[in-house]
């Protein structure tokens, strides 16, 4: 009787089928990990753009709602291209001011990032007023127009605000 085990199958994987298993999922891994990488960077880069878009809107927005409340044209105090100022219906003095791309109301910054920025003044006729405005009574609307980059496109904002105390 012959003692000795043969072993005819060989259960298991070679160093060289590990090795090249390793190396594929490494492959596949790197390019999954690429678009993930890639794909929240693009969120993070429209998000934020998305912000930027709404933070000049709100700002916008803001400045329409107190310039309707300007108590009567009486109540302006300057009107020139990048600045106004005003007393409101609350009898508060706003002053809105374009200066160095940045936005301010009352000296405190609302909005930076701005490429240009403008008020213009329009009466009855709908003509637009030369500025400074030296008879704030002329004045039937403001336009506002603001232009910023975000995410290196321009974006254009414009409004016409029709204050409700004048005639």
């Amino acid at each position: 009787m012959n003692n000795q085990i043969r072993i005819d199958s060989q259960n298991g994987y070679t160093l060289v089928e590990v090795i090249l298993t390793i190396v594929i999922l490494g492959i596949i891994s790197t390019f999954v990990g690429m678009f993930m990488f890639y794909d929240v960077n693009m969120y993070k880069h429209v998000k934020s753009g998305t912000e930027d878009v709404q933070e000049s809107r709100m700002a916008v927005q803001r400045m329409s709602t107190e310039l309707r409340q300007i108590a009567s044209s009486d109540s302006i105090s300057s009107a020139n291209q990048t600045s106004i100022q005003f007393y409101d219906v609350e009898g508060d003095q706003i002053l809105y001011q374009y200066s160095g791309g940045i936005l301010f109301r009352n000296g405190a910054q609302m909005l930076n990032s701005v490429k240009t920025f403008q008020f213009s003044y329009f009466d009855n006729s709908e003509s637009q007023l030369s500025v400074p405005v030296s008879d704030h009574e002329d004045i039937r609307y403001i336009k506002v127009e603001l232009e910023k980059y975000v995410n290196g496109k321009a974006i254009q904002i414009s409004t016409r605000i029709f204050p409700r105390n004048f005639r």
